[in-house]
Parts: structure tokens; C-alpha cells; sequence
């Protein structure tokens, strides 16, 4: 029987076999590795160890975005194993099941910050009657206060017709005359 390089077999003559690597007499843990094999590939297969591309492939890189393999199949923590905290900026998609949550609401609403505390709101309907703290918008002229002293009616009721006009009223009357 043969083995590679590094290796040697060594029988007792009792049926045993003896497999000793020779490689790691007197030399540093670096000369360890697998790169001194000359099939790394199979060596990891049988190791169950993974290169680091197939590790990078495999596991979360926690400066890259990580995307599931399938949908609505994964989970982030367990019933046993939780995550204490969460910070994002934004959560996406709609919320099934939450436990410990302190706030109501019904289906539809948004969970929003109102400045001191989560409240579960309706979205807004894009109605400027749903905003609160607006001021009211006035619907007619006399709602307006004239604070600039604009000219609001004409108080000269003086006026002048010239020959044959007369002003009668808010009408002018033209008297023609004809020759004959």
C-alpha cells in the first residue's frame, strides 16, 4: 500500500496499520495547512472545513446586505436565542406577530414616533383636513384682515361727463344730437 508525500504507513505485523504525518516534524504551524496538499478541494470536503471565498459564500458578511436564499423562510434569532436590540431606520413590510408589543392598532395603521412614543396611526390620506396644527385658511375676502392699508372702496363719488354725458347712477348716459 502507498501514501503520499508526507505520510508514512507503518505495519506491526499484527494487522495494525500505522498512518504518521511526517510533515510536521520541525516545522511551524504554518507549514500546516492545506496548502501543502496537492488536492486542497477533496482535503476540505473531507474536513468539512470551507475555503474562505466558500465561507464568504456561505455566512453573513456584516458589511453587505443580506439577502435570504428563499422567501418568507428564515428567521433572525429563535424563541430561546433573541436578539436584544434592533436599530434601523426604517422597517419594511408587514408585522404578522409581535410579542411584547406595548402599542394597539388595526390592520392598515402604520407604526409611527409621535416625539415620545410608538402609536400605531392611519396612514395619512393625502387630506389637508387630516394634518393637525394647520391654520385655518380663510374661504372668503371679508375672513382677510387689511393690514397693509390696501384700497378697499372708492370714496370720491365725484365725477365729471364731459358735453352730452351724463352719469346716472353707476351708468353713463350719452345724448346724441343730430343735424338735419
Amino acid at each position: 500500500m502507498a501514501v503520499g508525500t508526507g505520510l508514512t504507513l507503518t505495519d506491526d505485523g499484527a494487522g495494525t496499520l500505522t498512518l504518521v504525518n511526517t510533515i510536521a516534524a520541525g516545522t511551524s504551524d504554518a507549514d500546516l495547512t492545506l496548502s501543502n496538499l496537492s488536492d486542497n478541494a477533496t482535503a476540505r470536503t473531507n474536513l468539512g472545513v470551507y475555503s474562505k471565498t466558500e465561507s464568504d459564500a456561505k455566512y453573513h458578511k456584516h458589511d453587505d446586505a443580506f439577502v435570504p436564499s428563499a422567501n418568507n423562510t428564515f428567521d433572525i434569532g429563535s424563541s430561546t436565542l433573541k436578539y436584544n436590540d434592533i436599530y434601523a431606520e426604517t422597517f419594511q413590510g408587514t408585522a404578522v406577530l409581535a410579542d411584547n408589543l406595548t402599542t394597539s392598532g388595526t390592520t392598515g395603521q402604520v407604526l409611527t414616533y409621535n416625539g415620545s412614543s410608538w402609536a400605531a396611526t392611519d396612514p395619512f390620506d393625502g387630506a389637508y383636513s387630516s394634518l393637525t396644527g394647520t391654520p385655518t385658511i380663510p374661504t372668503a375676502v371679508s375672513e382677510l384682515t387689511n393690514d397693509s392699508g390696501f384700497v378697499t372702496t372708492d370714496t370720491d363719488t365725484t365725477y365729471t361727463a364731459g358735453s352730452g354725458l351724463t352719469l346716472v347712477g353707476t351708468e353713463f348716459q350719452i345724448r346724441l344730437q343730430t343735424k338735419q
